[in-house]
């Protein structure tokens, strides 16, 4: 229930924030690999990949929400909405830098311990959350009604999405450019893949 009060108030936020990254990542799960992937195993690969990103991210964007809830209400007043948001919004960029941060403190050594690996890893985590929630947060802010309530049905998510899944595409299809010279590999359809994966997506939700 407490998730669900958060999402609402402010924006669904977290769960644009988790749509925005998995969004983002989605082309990357049709980068060449070793062995080529018939539908079926690209199709659970891509949809697999969408619902665990958008999981984790929502998740963790829930947590600093909640954060940032308790520093908006104190001694128990009423929280205004816009100073939670914003509040919200400071959070998530503190956290994108100190993910950064983190990431460069535990920069990857040869025969490193698993633990440096993944407190790495959680940084970049840390980092793609607050990068992600400070996009949906500054759309929100840009798209205030004039009243100062936002506008809670405007997906917010969906222009940021469109725009960075689309340049990571693309990047994904220069990489498999450079890669021409090697032998062709059975590849499974874009269109089909992707109807696939979203329903593997929605049976995982």
């Amino acid at each position: 229930m407490a998730r669900i009060g958060f999402s609402r108030n402010l924006g669904a936020r977290a769960d644009q924030a988790g749509l925005l990254v998995a969004a983002i990542n989605a082309p990357t799960t049709f980068q060449r690999t070793l062995m080529p992937r018939p539908l079926a195993d690209q199709a659970i690969v891509t949809g697999l990949s969408v619902a665990s990103n958008h999981a984790l991210v929502a998740l963790m964007q829930e947590v600093i929400q909640a954060t940032a809830f308790v520093l908006a209400r104190p001694e128990r007043q009423a929280s205004d909405d816009a100073r939670w948001g914003r509040l919200a919004f400071a959070l998530d960029a503190a956290a994108f830098g100190a993910g950064i941060a983190v990431q460069r403190a535990f920069a990857q050594q040869p025969r490193e311990p698993l633990s440096r690996a993944a407190l790495r890893t959680g940084g970049f985590w840390l980092s793609s959350t607050g990068l992600a929630g400070a996009v949906v947060g500054g759309l929100q802010e840009a798209t205030r009604a004039s009243n100062g309530r936002p506008r809670r049905r405007f997906p917010t998510a969906l222009p940021a999405a469109a725009v960075l899944a689309g340049a990571n595409a693309v990047r994904v299809h220069r990489a498999a450019a450079a890669d021409a010279d090697m032998p062709d590999l059975p590849s499974a359809s874009l269109v089909k893949s992707v109807a696939y994966g979203t329903a593997v997506v929605l049976v995982k939700e």
